[in-house]
C-alpha cells in the first residue's frame, strides 16, 4: 500500500469506532457555566447513551474534594431507558460494593469504613444492553 491507502484504512477504522457521551452538571444553560462544570470536574461519561448520573460522598459533589473522618456517606442516583444490571461502587480502582438492580431508576445510599487515608471513589455502572456510565470521583482526605 501507498500513503492513500493507509489513509483510507484509518477513516475507516475512525468511523467504527465508539463513541462515547460526556454528561455534566451545570448552574445553568451557558457557555461559561458549562465550561465551569467542565472545568471542576462536575461530569460523567457514557458509551454513547443517555444516562442521568448524580454520585455523591460525604454530601460532595462528583469532581470535589472533601475532608472526613469516619464513615463516608455515599450516594448514587440514575436514570435510563434501559434497565441497570450492575452498579459498583470504586474506591482506589477497587470495587468495594455492589448491586444488581434490573430497573431503570436508581437510588443507592450506603456507606464506607475508608482504607484509613486519602481514597477517590465513582460509581460505574451498566446497562441491561452491555451499555455503561462513569462518574467522577469524590477525592476524600481524613
Amino acid at each position: 500500500g501507498d500513503d492513500l491507502s493507509s489513509l483510507q484504512n484509518m477513516a475507516q477504522s475512525h468511523l467504527t469506532a465508539r463513541q462515547g457521551i460526556m454528561g455534566f452538571w451545570a448552574k445553568e444553560l451557558t457557555r461559561e457555566a458549562a465550561f465551569e462544570a467542565m472545568w471542576n470536574r462536575r461530569v460523567f461519561g457514557t458509551m454513547n447513551v443517555r444516562v442521568y448520573l448524580r454520585f455523591e460522598v460525604c454530601g460532595a459533589f462528583m469532581g470535589s474534594t472533601v475532608r472526613h473522618d469516619g464513615p463516608r456517606q455515599i450516594r448514587l442516583e440514575a436514570t435510563s431507558e434501559s434497565p441497570f444490571t450492575l452498579i459498583e461502587i470504586v474506591r482506589n480502582g477497587e470495587t468495594i460494593q455492589k448491586i444488581e438492580p434490573g430497573e431503570c431508576e436508581i437510588l443507592w445510599e450506603t456507606q464506607d469504613g475508608g482504607s484509613g487515608g486519602a481514597d477517590y471513589y465513582y460509581g460505574r455502572l451498566m446497562r441491561e444492553d452491555g451499555q455503561m456510565a462513569w462518574s467522577s470521583p469524590v477525592w476524600v482526605e481524613p
